[in-house]
């Protein structure tokens, strides 16, 4: 039985975004490296993210979503960059992870309900923003907001929110802060560039969430300028 730490206990968590957590008698059997040094030759493709097999170390399949880990940054074709070490696969497309993936390598995945959690040489996330994760991490799967950035956050004026599992289409990606619809100018998987709802009030605070292709991200406090 894996136990599950939660927030309030002596470990900080960071969910939805990359976290840590300690998980009492988990060990992490790295059975992938005798494959590795014997298969070295081979390729191994997935859309385009085409590398030798020593670079992909672990691949989580689902019925919506591959999820991979290993020591690539990109795919093959150079379009989709800042992967990381980890990297998922949906609807033919590569997306980042949150926090822009891992700073070293990722050797195994295991989904447990709707927790990812990856094991291997990294300490942080490849941002930075997330520290002291000591070779095992958990990722809340599906669309996350991570934070949202505005040079005035006023109404009205462009705000960006980051986080992974959006749409590239930006008419896939609804944004709320509240009950009012706020207007998406721009979209890519890792950010959402947006115009503040002119309807918010200023030194109000909203939730704030994007539904992407009927997908609800977690909700984030922002406060109006």
């Amino acid at each position: 039985t894996v136990k599950r730490r939660t927030c309030g206990e002596s470990n900080t968590c960071f969910s939805p975004s990359f976290s840590r957590e300690k998980i009492p008698g988990m060990r992490l059997f790295l059975s992938e490296a005798a494959l590795l040094s014997a298969e070295r030759h081979l390729m191994i493709s997935v859309g385009s993210l085409q590398v030798p097999l020593q670079k992909i170390c672990s691949l989580q399949s689902g019925s919506m979503q591959k999820n991979v880990g290993g020591v690539f940054t990109q795919t093959a074709d150079g379009i989709v960059t800042g992967l990381n070490r980890i990297a998922k696969y949906s609807a033919g497309t590569w997306s980042a992870l949150p926090n822009q993936g891992l700073d070293d390598r990722v050797w195994t995945l295991a989904v447990i309900g709707s927790d990812l959690y990856v094991g291997g040489f990294f300490t942080q996330t490849a941002d930075g923003i997330v520290t002291n994760l000591y070779r095992i991490a958990k990722l809340t799967l599906g669309p996350t907001i991570t934070s949202i950035t505005s040079k005035t956050g006023k109404p009205g004026k462009t705000a960006t929110i980051n986080g992974g599992g959006f749409s590239a289409s930006k008419t896939n990606n609804k944004v709320y802060f509240g009950k009012y619809s706020a207007t998406v100018t721009k979209a890519s998987t890792s950010k959402i560039t947006i115009k503040i709802p002119t309807k918010c009030k200023s030194g109000k605070t909203y939730g704030v969430y994007v539904n992407v292709m009927g997908t609800k991200t977690n909700t984030i406090q922002y406060k109006v300028k």
